[in-house]
């Protein structure tokens, strides 16, 4: 049976995974913006308090921002490897 604290995790991790669905993010793109804004590898290196405040940042993005800044990003991340 699981515990409290792995339930409340994965119940997070649904509503995270929601989020970037929502967002139409790639995986790819969501290990980024964990790794720029949380300085940790994965979700599972989190706090509960970081899950909480990336479930609240995501929750609150609108899919029109996100998508011109992530394709941004991409774009700036082509030109610099290709150097």
């Amino acid at each position: 049976m699981p515990t409290k604290d792995t339930t409340a995790f994965f119940a997070l991790k649904h509503a995270i995974d929601d989020q970037v669905a929502r967002l139409g993010w790639s995986k790819e793109r969501c290990i980024v913006y964990i790794k720029d804004r949380y300085k940790v590898r994965s979700r599972l290196s989190m706090s509960d308090d970081q899950l909480r405040h990336l479930l609240k940042v995501l929750s609150s993005m609108s899919t029109h921002a996100t998508s011109e800044r992530s394709s941004n990003r991409v774009d700036r991340r082509r030109r610099k490897k290709r150097f």
